[in-house]
Parts: structure tokens; sequence; C-alpha cells
């Protein structure tokens, strides 16, 4: 039996009993053996489903190259066999990239400090101190606003700038399916052609030329979906086939045949 065919049957005597899940449902054949296996994380279970998906992606790929192959070569003059590379890995990925090409302004803080220190008595105190000053020299050039040369004041000032940069971050979070097709390799062999001599009847067999085998070759590449990253292969060549067997049929009488079996008794014959 199929294994759908056995999972049906498990869930109608459940659907059929209240209360009653699959899980506690055993199917047995006549000779005892166990259909529905219980399951889910057996490895050999894992192991028969991959190799039943495998079977189905390459039958398909199968019937494919026949659709396209048989309106052209004819039924029974080629054969072609499929075998797919199947990847079960389940691959899980996350990534966060930074573009230092795009920053952007966030934030900014700028701040700007002067300050001005002008003439102020200082010396040690005492009577030196408290004496009047002497002479002194007045300039004879004043600056521009007045003041004479040489009595500027003094000073200080400092600028602080804080500004706070948003870089270009992208997230991504990829998920592969597993199941999917890492390498196809596909064979197809294709028979002489036949000829048929008009005057005399004669067949005669004459090879495919290179450049229909490229045509047939591009045929199938498209019906499987090659692709050149993966890998995949694609051949078509050229061989002739072993002719059948022929039987010769012989008419057996009745009786003869009903004395030949072993179920019958001997008196009968």
């Amino acid at each position: 039996m199929e294994r759908d065919q056995v999972a049906a049957i498990a869930n109608l005597v459940a659907s059929s009993i209240p209360e009653l899940d699959v899980k506690d449902v055993t199917i047995v054949d006549q000779r005892g053996r166990l259909l529905n296996i219980r399951d889910a994380d057996s490895d050999v279970v894992l192991a028969a489903r991959q190799l039943e998906y495998v079977r189905q992606v390459e039958d398909t790929l199968v019937n494919r190259v026949n659709s396209i192959l048989q309106p052209v070569v004819g039924l029974g003059n080629f054969r072609a066999e499929v075998s797919a590379d199947i990847d079960f890995t389940e691959v899980e990925q996350a990534s966060e990239v930074y573009n230092p090409d795009l920053p952007a302004l966030r934030s900014e803080q700028v701040m700007e400090e002067h300050r001005e220190v002008g003439d102020v008595a200082a010396g040690v105190p005492g009577a030196l101190a408290n004496q009047p000053p002497g002479p002194v020299a007045v300039p004879e050039i004043a600056g521009a606003d007045g003041a004479m040369a040489g009595a500027g004041s003094a000073g200080t000032s400092r600028n602080q700038a804080t500004r706070n940069f948003e870089l270009d971050r992208s997230i991504s979070y990829t998920r592969q399916q597993m199941g999917g097709v890492k390498r196809l390799s596909v064979a197809v062999v294709v028979d002489d052609l036949t000829n048929v001599n008009a005057e005399t009847g004669e067949l005669s067999r004459t090879s495919w030329s290179e450049e229909d085998l490229d045509r047939l070759r591009l045929l199938v590449q498209n019906a499987v979906g090659f692709s050149a990253l993966r890998g995949d292969s694609v051949n078509v060549i050229n061989s002739a086939f072993v002719p059948p067997e022929e039987y010769e049929v012989v008419d057996v009488a009745f009786w003869q045949q009903v004395c030949s079996s072993n179920w019958v008794l001997v008196y009968l014959c």
C-alpha cells in the first residue's frame, strides 16, 4: 500500500471514534508488518521521505523529456533518465550591514566661549607698590578705536562641537527552504533513423547528424530547466538499439493445456 493510503485509513479510523488520536492507530498487514510508522523524528523515515521526494522530482523531469521528444523522435526510439541531486539542508541566516559612505547627521552641539582679561593691578603689597608711577612715554600713533598701541587687553577663547552621525544600516533575514535542486544529470540515448526504400521496400539505418543531436539537446535542456550555474549536465547520444527478439507463437490444444497444468487431476488426461 502507498503511504498516502495508509495515512487515509488511519485518519478514517481516528475520525470514527471520538477523542481518538491518529497517533494511537496502528495498521498492520496480513504478514504482521507495521505500515504506519511512528515517525516524525526517525532518521529512517526521514530518509525514506527524502528518497521518495527525489523520485518524484526525477519522474516529473523524465515525463517532461518524454513529452518533448516523443513527437520528434517517435515512441520507442529513445530512452531518457534523470538524476537529481536535492539539497535537504535548511539554512537560516541574519545579516546586518553598515554603509560608511552614507552618513547622516543625527544631532549637533556647538559651544563657543570667549573670555577677555584687562589690565589689573598686581604686585607685592607694601610701600614700593604704593608709590606713584614714574614718567612714561606716550606713543605717537593711536589705534583705530582711539586706544593707544601697546595698551591692548589679553583674553582666552574656546570652541567645542559635538556631532552624532547615524550610519546607513540594513538588516536582512534569509531562510532557505530545503528540497532545492543542487544539480541535474540528464542522459538521453536516441536510436538510429530508419529509412524505407520506396522501390525495394528494404529498411536501412542511418545515424543522427551532430546538428540534429544539438537541437535535441537544446530541447532537453529547456524541458528540464538547465542551469549552467548549478553545473547541470545534459548528454544526448545516438546509438543503435538492439532489436527485440522474435518469439514463435505455437497454438496448443485446450486438452494439452489442461493436462500440462499441475492442478488438474490425472484421470482427466
